[in-house]
């Protein structure tokens, strides 16, 4: 049986898609967190909502940490360029050779990492290696233990 996931965890997975839908479409993210945050208030409130063609995968939870997705969504678009450069020594591989899954795991990562000192290195990495192994290659989670891992060290010397 499987436990069920925090609010806070199913925030991370829908950032988690909303970061890939930008990634991949190009849009403002304001755009896609207006239309992200409809599908969730949706959600929440009808329970006879189809879900969306965009959602990778169909999430359990009608619930999420709403502030913390909003948060996510906002410190990855606006530090996302700051999170490639604190990444990029941590990779084994250019930045341009991660897909667009793992660079948005990594961002996430990243930016709670370096922008969220309350939240335990070990839950950043751990949640991390949890949406890799629900969205990510089949190994992808394992690459993303390691660049956080290696990223944790550097902005977490004393854990």
């Amino acid at each position: 049986m499987n436990k069920p996931r925090s609010l806070r965890s199913e925030a991370r997975a829908y950032a988690l898609q909303a970061i890939y839908s930008w990634l991949m479409s190009g849009n403002p993210m304001d755009k896609i967190k207006k239309e992200w945050l409809a599908s969730i208030n949706v959600q929440v409130l009808d329970p006879f909502y189809e879900k969306p063609e965009y959602l990778l995968i169909e999430i359990d939870e009608k619930q999420i940490d709403r502030a913390y997705f909003e948060k996510l969504l906002s410190g990855v678009a606006k530090h996302h360029e700051a999170l490639n450069e604190a990444l990029a020594p941590c990779l084994s591989r250019s930045l341009e050779e991660l897909t667009p899954i793992e660079h948005a795991i990594l961002w996430i990562g990243a930016f709670e990492l370096t922008e969220q000192p309350d939240i335990p290195y070990r839950v950043v990495i751990n949640e991390s290696v949890e949406l890799a192994k629900l969205f990510g290659a089949q190994d992808s989670h394992k690459f993303v233990n390691g660049v956080l891992d290696k990223l944790a060290k550097i902005h977490r010397p004393n854990g």
